[in-house]
């Protein structure tokens, strides 16, 4: 018998928000599911350090589901990381956190958005290339522990 996550229904509604310090347990959590090389704590707790880190979760009765960090340099972003937790996957939780970040990247000027994507990691491409993300190019042998290539994507944002 499995058992289901705490937030399983899909048509609960997502809350965003920055993330904050005490959301560390849940953000490692799915991190360390998600990723064969999870970011570290420390890594992680550095953002909050960061002027040009923008770090946002979505949350689902009050528990996070899913979170992205960007990192903004106008007029570019560069996102660095989003995961959602295994159970809550393809119920349009990372299209939202998407979503919500590119809308708030156009308010800010962004013009480009860049992000590295395992090469296998093809639910995480297609979601990119509904939001209109392009391969730019590949970066061969990129990841460390499986030898794997990243492929490098871009999108411009629309100006107002």
């Amino acid at each position: 018998m499995t058992s289901e996550p705490a937030i399983s229904a899909p048509s609960l509604e997502l809350r965003f928000r920055d993330m904050s310090r005490t959301d560390l347990p849940e953000i490692m959590a799915i991190e360390n599911i998600s990723f064969p090389t999870p970011w570290t704590e420390a890594m992680i707790l550095r953002e909050f350090e960061t002027p040009h880190s923008v770090h946002r979760l979505a949350e689902r009765e009050a528990c996070v589901a899913g979170y992205m960090i960007s990192w903004l340099t106008p007029p570019e972003a560069m996102i660095m990381s989003l995961a959602v937790h295994p159970q809550l996957r393809r119920q349009g939780i990372g299209r939202a956190l998407l979503s919500d970040s590119l809308k708030f990247f156009h308010s800010t000027g962004i013009e480009t958005v860049w992000l590295e994507v395992r090469l296998q990691n093809l639910a995480a491409q297609s979601l990119y290339q509904r939001f209109g993300f392009r391969e730019a190019y590949r970066r061969r042998s990129y990841y460390q522990d499986t030898g794997e290539d990243a492929i490098v994507m871009v999108k411009k944002v629309s100006p107002t």
